[in-house]
């Protein structure tokens, strides 16, 4: 019997590039998007899938669902921070509180999407994607919950499909990078 897993993990560094924090856990809280366009995907046919907005949006099967490569600064799609601690529920649609791009009060900069390919160790094949987030806002940010933003459709419209509780500090000057690490067991 297979397991499909996903991992979430931060790396902190100091302004020099430093190694000074690491912290990680299981997510167990795909929302409904992730499943929602998988079946959109599968049965090829049109399904509403709330998006970030909380929009119901038609998707049908496309090749550009659960896309997730942002370019630096996109807050679009991609991994995302922000700062709620609410908890987490499977009809959630969004980062509840979540941190907008940019160097002002309460900012982060975004950077671009980083991808290693799959690859199999034993029985485990898994693939892992990143992105480092910069704070230049003069004081430190607390994150409190992380996501993966993918896009759907050939519109396009984004789509949380996991969304974690996962506390952090972002000190002013520092970056962290967010990982996660989506694998399956057979």
């Amino acid at each position: 019997m297979g397991r499909l897993q996903m991992k979430v993990s931060v790396v902190g560094r100091d302004p020099t590039g430093r190694i000074i924090f690491r912290k990680s856990q299981i997510c167990r809280s795909y929302v409904l998007a992730e499943i929602d366009l998988i079946y959109a995907q599968m049965q090829y046919g049109a399904h509403l899938i709330p998006d970030t907005g909380n929009v119901n949006r038609n998707i049908g099967a496309d090749v550009n669902n659960l896309l997730a490569n942002a370019g630096a600064g996109n807050v679009n799609y991609g991994i995302r921070v922000g700062t709620s601690s609410q908890a987490v529920a499977i009809s959630d649609y969004h980062l509840i509180a979540a941190i907008a791009q940019g160097v002002g009060a309460g900012q982060l900069q975004h950077g671009a999407m980083s991808y290693v390919a799959p690859s199999t160790v034993g029985s485990t094949r898994r693939f892992t994607c990143s992105r480092t987030f910069t704070n230049g806002s003069g004081a430190d940010i607390t994150v409190n919950e992380v996501g993966i933003y993918a896009c759907g459709g050939t519109t396009p419209y984004y789509f949380c499909i996991e969304r974690s509780l996962l506390t952090f500090t972002v000190p002013n000057g520092a970056s962290r990078t967010v990982t996660y690490t989506i694998s399956v067991t057979v």
